[in-house]
């Protein structure tokens, strides 16, 4: 919109999750990375929260945050291996628009992996998505059917799942359906 006026607004930063994840939720999280065959790793990561290395199979989460956002991270890492992100991106480290298109979708994917355990990490996934896409909505619905199904397929179980998720749109709905809302 050219002809808006005033002062551009605030960009809002991700803000890190703090506090203890819900029990056994990493532990699941990182049983899931080795089935996918990825070695996880807890150490530096330069400015970021982790990082996956597809060619040598390593996931990396940072050491020196709390446990609630390393599990967040893992689960957007898990996001990036289940979406096959390293095959359908293949230029994510070289072209802005094929690396942003795999953030909203990992991000998202661990949104609602958390949300099935009853985390809301919004504080941290809101921004970070609404950077990513740019304020493009057609982005966004473009990664829509592959972020459910892919949330689907890390499955938490019972014992993780909180009582809403059970019912909650990746529970029973079409991904239509949790997308129109």
């Amino acid at each position: 919109m050219s002809q808006t006026g005033g002062d551009p607004l605030p960009d809002v930063a991700p803000e890190l999750l703090v506090g203890a994840a819900p029990a056994d939720l990493w532990d699941h999280l990182a049983a899931e990375a080795a089935r996918a065959g990825y070695a996880l790793e807890r150490g530096p990561c330069g400015a970021a929260n982790g990082w996956t290395d597809m060619s040598r199979q390593v996931v990396r989460v940072r050491e020196d945050v709390e446990p609630l956002q390393a599990t967040k991270t893992l689960a957007h890492e898990l996001g990036h291996i289940h979406a096959d992100h390293a095959n359908r991106f293949p230029e994510y480290g070289i072209d802005r628009t094929c690396r942003g298109q795999a953030e909203i979708e990992a991000e998202s994917i661990a949104y609602l992996v958390l949300a099935q355990a009853g985390v809301d990490a919004s504080a941290y996934s809101a921004p970070y998505v609404a950077r990513w896409s740019d304020g493009d909505p057609s982005r966004l619905r473009e990664a829509a059917t592959n972020v459910i199904n892919t949330a689907r397929a890390i499955e938490l179980g019972e014992s993780l799942r909180s009582a809403d998720a059970r019912t909650g749109p990746i529970g029973r709905e079409s991904p239509a359906a949790a997308v129109g809302r």
